[in-house]
């Protein structure tokens, strides 16, 4: 049950993330030809262009969309952060399409509950590469040291590129930056070069997180492992269209409701949250009780707890969670103080060894 109880949570985060690759496409459709006030239009045309890529059932097959969304990655960058520095640097500081001034940046914010704000949202960009372990699986050479080598590369290339998208974004807009990049920039040719980049690096990423998603749907609900192919292609296909139009429908309230904000924080308050700060805490302590606490592990103690608080803290940012965290908060403090109090050389048990299932 504890397994099936993550993997809950990480097929919503990737539903999520889905959601939002969803809602960019929209965005990137209804900018680009004009339907602002037809942004359900925008979302049935990016599903039907979505949906017939998501028939490929072989990573191999579609090893060439790497290679094109690495170059779209890095045209986008350039379409981007060049005009907004160039914009700094000449001093240029009226927006004219949004017919305003930004305000003074912000090089530093003392008030905590900014971060613990955006907080979910920063999880949730480091747990967006669900994809990667059926990516690895696929790679010709899948030695550990390669996976080491591949995945330190190119996870080091991305977020060197997403700091450069904020930085520059950040430092042209400052206060008049909105959810998206993409939505903030103007309408010149430059932008709609950057908007159509994005469109193709959102579109091939919705494409392998959709793989995951699908595999445990048709795990869990047809007892079949997609990994083998072991499910006739048809029903593959009517899974992928399942699927897209649910992810489609999420894309339309999503929009109603919040846009692209609205998918990151409910994704990164819910699941990273939990996912990246609070899970792996219990679980190594369910796990280490098992064993028995020596001196090493019990120096450490006050970072694991620090951790489980901090992590406790940021997810309460969503008040759909508020419930969950009181119902194990007693059970939090019982096993930290039963540990501060008993010998290294006692064993440390969890209160309620059913609490996850484990």
């Amino acid at each position: 049950m504890g397994f099936g109880f993550i993997a809950t949570f990480m097929t919503i985060q990737m539903c999520c993330t889905c959601t939002a690759y969803a809602v960019t496409v929209a965005d990137v459709l209804a900018d680009t030809f004009e339907w602002q006030k037809e942004r359900k239009k925008a979302a049935v045309v990016a599903f039907f262009l979505l949906v017939p890529f998501t028939f490929i059932r072989s990573l191999k097959k579609i090893a060439i969309l790497s290679t094109v969304a690495t170059f779209a990655c890095v045209l986008q960058m350039l379409a981007i952060a060049v005009p907004c520095y160039l914009d700094v640097v000449n001093g240029e500081t009226y927006v004219e399409h949004m017919d305003a001034t930004p305000s003074k940046l912000i090089y530093f914010n003392p008030d905590v509950t900014k971060l613990i704000k955006v907080l979910p949202i920063i999880l949730l960009s480091y747990s967006t590469q669900a994809s990667s372990p059926i990516i690895l699986a696929s790679m010709q050479d899948n030695s550990w040291g390669n996976v080491r080598h591949v995945t330190g590369l190119v996870y080091f290339l991305l977020y060197a590129i997403s700091a450069v998208f904020g930085h520059s974004v950040y430092l042209r807009y400052a206060d008049l930056c909105t959810s998206s990049a993409l939505t903030t920039i103007g309408y010149r040719s430059i932008d709609q070069v950057a908007r159509w980049c994005g469109f193709v690096l959102v579109f091939i990423s919705y494409i392998f997180i959709m793989f995951p998603i699908r595999n445990v749907l048709m795990s869990a609900c047809l007892r079949t492992d997609e990994l083998h192919h072991e499910a006739p292609y048809m029903v593959f296909a009517a899974v992928s269209v399942v699927l897209s139009i649910c992810l489609s429908s999420l894309a339309v309230v999503a929009q109603e409701l919040g846009g692209l904000e609205l998918c990151l924080r409910f994704g990164g308050g819910c699941c990273a949250t939990l996912m990246a700060m609070v899970f792996p805490p219990l679980l190594f302590v369910r796990t280490r009780a098992e064993r028995g606490w020596d001196a090493r592990v019990a120096a450490g103690r006050g970072a694991l707890s620090f951790f489980m608080n901090f992590g406790r803290y940021s997810a309460q940012a969503t008040p759909s969670l508020h419930t969950w965290y009181v119902e194990f908060r007693d059970a939090t403090k019982q096993v930290s103080l039963s540990c501060a109090f008993r010998s290294f050389d006692e064993n440390c048990y969890w209160p309620d060894s059913d609490f996850f299932g484990l």
